[in-house]
């Protein structure tokens, strides 16, 4: 190698006539940075995503349903329920179903303005469909965690996991606040075996949730009779009033009386919370893998 040459090796790196070299020194860095990457990602998997994981798991938890009657006045799970005197009593809800209570109805167009007492069947609780669907997507994002795959535990894999996981909590949070029609009068018709003695065919007892609310919406129907249209059929009986008229089981239904009453849980201001809580350990670790760009 000549003077220029030896020169120009040790101002801008070894030269070559034909194809091109390897700087040692950058290939030591790039593998340096590689390593403190790789060593970063695996801090984030196992001191990040333990909270996540632990979170999801205390909500799952929460879900199964206790056969201890003993255990049925838990706290939070006793909810009173009043509006005026239309309807007042309490139901106990457990995990994801309403395992007991007993509500007073008196309504002004059924059973004559009497009261009417109705129970839930302890034997046949009635399950909340909307719990049992955040319960679903929260064990799908706990076996996502449990399972994860060797491809996640790279930055790229990492942010497919998160956006999977949070994925499943908006789903979850979305389904506290909305109600499918499927799910609810009149397209579903009301399991009067949820309740003791059986409900009437002409009374409907439904349970949903709304937001941190358990809510009860109750109707009172008569049904067509054979031959004689509602409309005649209410004139008869002196209904001079405005109809509404549903189908029902295929059978035309006017709706006599509609209630729907509320009452705040302080089991459903947990779980809310809780969804928050995992949304934001997922955003928080998600800010924390863009910086590895």
């Amino acid at each position: 190698m000549d003077g220029v040459t030896a020169v120009a090796a040790e101002l801008f790196g070894p030269i070559t006539v034909s194809g091109d070299s390897v700087d040692p020194v950058q290939t030591q860095a790039q593998a340096t940075d590689e390593s403190l990457l790789n060593a970063e990602l695996k801090w984030l998997l196992e001191t990040q995503t333990p909270p996540i994981v632990g979170e999801i798991e205390t909500i799952i938890k929460s879900f199964n349903t206790s056969r201890d009657i003993d255990k049925w006045t838990d706290d939070g799970s006793l909810l009173v329920i009043r509006s005026s005197d239309l309807v007042k009593g309490f139901v106990t809800v457990d995990g994801t179903a309403i395992v007991k209570g007993e509500l007073t109805l008196k309504l002004p167009h059924y059973n004559r303005g009497n009261a009417l007492k109705v129970a839930i069947n302890p034997s046949q609780p009635a399950y909340l469909q909307q719990l049992i669907t955040v319960q679903n997507y929260l064990v799908l994002a706990q076996q996502a965690f449990v399972r994860v795959p060797r491809s996640a535990r790279n930055r790229a894999g990492l942010l497919k996991l998160l956006t999977k996981v949070s994925t499943c909590v908006r789903k979850a949070s979305k389904a506290l606040s909305r109600v499918r029609e499927a799910d609810t009068f009149p397209a579903k018709e009301c399991d009067a075996k949820c309740f003791s003695p059986d409900l009437p065919e002409d009374l409907i007892v439904e349970f949903f949730v709304k937001h941190s609310s358990l809510m009860v919406s109750i109707r009172a129907l008569n049904f067509q009779q054979q031959g004689i249209p509602l409309q005649i059929q209410s004139k008869i009986l002196g209904k001079f009033r405005n109809m509404r008229i549903e189908t029902y089981k295929g059978r035309p239904v006017e709706i006599l009386d509609e209630l729907t009453v509320g009452s705040a849980s302080p089991r459903l201001v947990t779980l809310i919370r809780s969804l928050n809580t995992i949304a934001g350990l997922c955003e928080d670790m998600h800010m924390k893998l863009q910086m590895f760009k």
